[in-house]
């Protein structure tokens, strides 16, 4: 389904009021979120019983997306939703702190991204694979994925050479014993 602007989505997260990152009824929040979805008796209560504080405040974040008009217009399977929910946002509640979601231009829009993805949308004015690069360059998730990557491949380089600068200083020793 085409037709859902970002920048409204990153608008609306921009509004997002003080109070979704307090103490809100989780449980609550959620069933209302996916239930004006569509969904009935979708939801898994374990996933909310006692989340952590980050992951918490990102679920309510959520919520407050997704009752952004236009978004809930659009409709989209309460199925996938309430499972994005549930434990889809576990890997970025790790990553970022939830309040850049709201005051975070890049984050606002990974979260407006992601919510269009989950429901099966693309953003107003892109393609298929417009929306999969720009939700790429501002994927904090596989951003972290990169950057582990890069280091353990700089660590399996330092190694190396250590390695090899063993191996040399053996070899001159050896050398050294030789022509004694």
């Amino acid at each position: 389904m085409n037709g859902i602007c970002v920048d409204a989505l990153v608008r609306h997260l921009a509004a997002c009021p003080p109070a979704f990152l307090a103490d809100l009824h989780l449980g609550a929040l959620v069933h209302d979120t996916v239930l004006a979805y569509g969904g009935i008796g979708v939801i898994r209560q374990e996933f909310f019983r006692k989340p952590s504080e980050r992951r918490r405040q990102l679920i309510a974040i959520a919520c407050w997306l997704l009752a952004e008009p236009s978004l809930r217009a659009g409709g989209g399977d309460a199925q996938r939703l309430a499972a994005w929910l549930g434990d889809g946002l576990d890997a970025l509640a790790r990553l970022v702190k939830p309040a850049s979601c709201i005051e975070d231009d890049d984050r606002r829009e990974e979260l407006a991204r992601l919510a269009l993805a989950v429901l099966g949308h693309l953003p107003a004015g892109e393609s298929a694979a417009q929306a999969e690069d720009r939700l790429r360059a501002v994927d904090s998730i596989q951003r972290a994925q990169v950057v582990a990557e890069m280091r353990a491949k700089e660590e399996r380089a330092r190694a190396l050479r250590a390695k090899m600068a063993e191996e040399a200083a053996r070899e001159a020793a050896a050398k050294g014993n030789r022509e004694w």
